[in-house]
């Protein structure tokens, strides 16, 4: 049996920018900023590959405690989705918008 190799993605300033929990918002395409924590939670090729693309931020909410934790459901561009569950101190690579980048072409 061939396994694949699946890459780990990492943060191109171009195109993406970090930025920790409490500044999630809704809509935003998120990865979890550190690799460890893109760990897949199944062993299968898809679910290794989902770990390492972006989802969409969606029915985002804070939860104060120690530590405050932020709860979204992220949403990849599949339809799937799945229940995320993180201290604020995360960070995240967020995508950057178009309009973040007033110099885009067009």
């Amino acid at each position: 049996m061939n396994e694949t190799e699946i890459s780990v993605y990492r943060m191109n300033p171009a195109e993406d920018r970090i930025v920790f929990g409490e500044e999630l918002e809704e809509g935003m395409l998120v990865l979890a900023e550190e690799p460890g924590a893109r760990r897949p939670h199944g062993r299968s090729e898809d679910e290794q590959l989902r770990a390492q693309r972006f989802r969409r931020v969606t029915r985002l909410r804070r939860e104060p405690g120690t530590p405050e934790k932020i709860i979204f459901v992220g949403e990849w561009v599949d339809g799937y989705q799945e229940v995320h569950r993180y201290a604020v101190s995360y960070g995240w690579i967020v995508k950057k918008e178009p309009r973040d980048d007033e110099h885009h072409g067009g």
